[in-house]
């Protein structure tokens, strides 16, 4: 070792550690098979009116690449609210936002009183299976129920769910915990996609899931992934 200044001795160990931690934590994205989630809106129809005020709200604390909320009047007076929110290239951080926001955290924040969590809605579709968070709300001073049901959809975690198991078998909502449970997973998705819709005016949870599904069924889109350049 003669002949080596002494710094570059003590700060090899550094170096090389650092190398390995960007290694580690920057995995190249795994190969994309699987159909990307896409939630098309409707380009001619008159019950959906787009809310760009509310999507540009939310935009930035969500960190994504780009999505859309509206509202959506039914047949039967009742009121929906239906948010689509994407991902694509996505980092570990901005992708475990989509697992951050609970609902109870955002419906909280503007008065709404959790009243229960129901069991998670499965929804068959073509190519693809989405997993749905079911929970039911009612405003604090009383008022009309209102039912929200959120899928958040991973590329590579193809039953993910809000709640359970979408990482090292613990997602919880602390983002802290999130980022060292992917860490130790190299967790790099390719696309993540939030569906999300508020059902006002159903009288049950039941009758909710069923015109919430019957509002984005034909939305849905299974793509076909772009081909490696």
């Amino acid at each position: 070792m003669k002949g080596i200044p002494r710094i570059i001795l003590w700060a090899l160990p550094v170096v090389v550690a650092e190398v390995a931690a960007h290694a580690w934590m920057s995995p190249p994205p795994t190969a994309q098979s699987e159909p990307i989630l896409e939630l098309a809106f409707p380009s001619a129809n008159s019950s959906w009116t787009p809310r760009i005020d509310v999507y540009e709200e939310v935009e930035d604390a969500l960190l994504c690449n780009d999505g859309w909320i509206s509202d959506v009047e039914s047949e039967n007076q009742t009121d929906a609210r239906i948010s689509f929110f994407r991902w694509d290239a996505a980092d570990t951080v901005n992708t475990l936002e989509a697992f951050k926001h609970l609902p109870e955290q955002c419906m909280g924040a503007i008065g709404m009183r959790l009243v229960k969590i129901h069991p998670t809605r499965k929804l068959e579709t073509g190519d693809g299976v989405l997993y749905f968070d079911s929970t039911q709300f009612r405003h604090q001073n009383g008022g009309k129920a209102v039912f929200i049901f959120k899928s958040v959809w991973v590329s590579g975690f193809p039953e993910s769910t809000l709640r359970n198991d979408a990482l090292m078998g613990q997602t919880g909502h602390e983002l802290r915990q999130l980022r060292l449970a992917a860490a130790m997973a190299r967790f790099r998705p390719q696309h993540t996609r939030i569906i999300s819709g508020g059902i006002v005016g159903m009288p049950t949870e039941e009758l909710a899931w069923l015109q919430f599904e019957k509002t984005i069924r034909g939305q849905i889109r299974w793509t076909p992934p772009k081909p490696e350049p």
